[in-house]
């Protein structure tokens, strides 16, 4: 398997997505396109395995952050998740560092992937304007949960508004 993408599933609880290599501002854009696609289709539960992940990068983050919001708003009962399982130590460092472990899910037990055939999700080419766009909107939501992002992300923002 090549380096930074997806492989994903979809089985009987929900989407099953693992992630190889980097989660990064480059294919969180795939990540998001894809997410929004399964939720209009009605699914709502998601687990990403971070198992074979080296790392996120702060845009993946505020992905990961936005999918696991609208995934509880678009579900009918409430109910809707983002579980995030296998998290390796550098990856649990990470988005711990902005917080994000007071609003996400992890399964703390190793998990196996479903016994399914995973298939390589592809991207699709954006525009950059379509890419800044993400990205804004993923440091917008790390800021709005934990207001200490603020210091942290805050010159990246209006630096990106900017290019906006």
């Amino acid at each position: 398997m090549a380096k930074d993408e997806f492989y994903v599933a979809r089985t009987n609880d929900g989407i099953y997505i693992r992630v190889h290599g980097l989660g990064n501002m480059h294919n969180a854009v795939t990540l998001n396109a894809f997410a929004e696609k399964m939720m209009e289709e009605g699914y709502t539960h998601f687990a990403l395995d971070l198992e074979p992940c080296r790392g996120v990068d702060s845009t993946f983050m505020g992905t990961l952050l936005g999918i696991s919001s609208r995934a509880k708003e678009t579900a009918a009962d409430g109910d809707g998740n983002l579980v995030l399982i296998n998290v390796g130590d550098r990856c649990r460092q990470q988005l711990s560092s902005i917080g994000l472990d007071a609003f996400l899910t992890f399964r703390e037990t190793p998990a196996e992937p479903p016994k399914v055939d995973l298939k390589r999700l592809n991207g699709r080419e954006v525009s950059p304007k379509e890419r800044l766009q993400l990205i804004l909107k993923a440091h917008r939501d790390l800021v709005a949960v934990d207001k200490r992002n603020e210091s942290k992300f805050g010159p990246f923002l209006r630096s990106i508004l900017k290019d906006i």
